[in-house]
């Protein structure tokens, strides 16, 4: 779903998707799990405002978290696994702003430039991505099965200067 609205020099729009990806694969297990990207809610909302050369954005997004496969246990360097995708990330989401100015390089008005910020993440959420578990040696010699989380960007400044011709 998605709904686009303008009121002068206001724009905004927000959209919604829901989806659900099952996999079903009887030699890897019996019944349904979800499929590794199957991230149920997606709800992003953006508004920008436009006045004269100057352009302010908003941006918000939240989506619930995706499916991950949790450890059961391991032995001798192999990691095993209860049952396929049984477990989800957290709630992921973030908050991007950015500003930007346009103008001319030339008296004619024939080189437009634009030159402005951006924030990405800008409540800095530590979103995780992605979960796996690798076998390793802890500070003792002994083998230790250890979580690695990926997380998004943290805030994230970003500086621009565009030329169009």
């Amino acid at each position: 779903v998605l709904i686009k609205k303008k009121i002068n020099r206001f724009r905004t729009w927000i959209g919604y998707s829901y989806s659900k990806n099952d996999f079903e694969f009887p030699d890897l297990q019996m019944g349904q799990f979800p499929g590794n990207f199957d991230q149920r809610h997606v709800l992003s909302w953006s508004g920008s405002y436009k006045y004269k050369q100057f352009q302010f954005s908003l941006g918000w997004q939240y989506a619930t978290g995706k499916p991950f496969s949790t450890p059961s246990s391991f032995q001798n360097d192999e990691v095993f696994y209860a049952e396929q995708n049984n477990a989800r990330l957290g709630n992921y989401h973030k908050l991007d702003a950015s500003a930007f100015y346009d103008f001319y390089l030339d008296a004619s008005n024939k080189v437009k430039a634009r030159i402005g910020a951006s924030i990405i993440n800008l409540y800095n959420r530590d979103n995780q991505l992605d979960k796996s578990f690798v076998i390793d040696e802890d500070i003792n010699g002994n083998d230790t099965l250890f979580e690695q989380i990926n997380v998004g960007l943290g805030i994230t400044p970003n500086f621009v200067f565009r030329v169009y011709f």
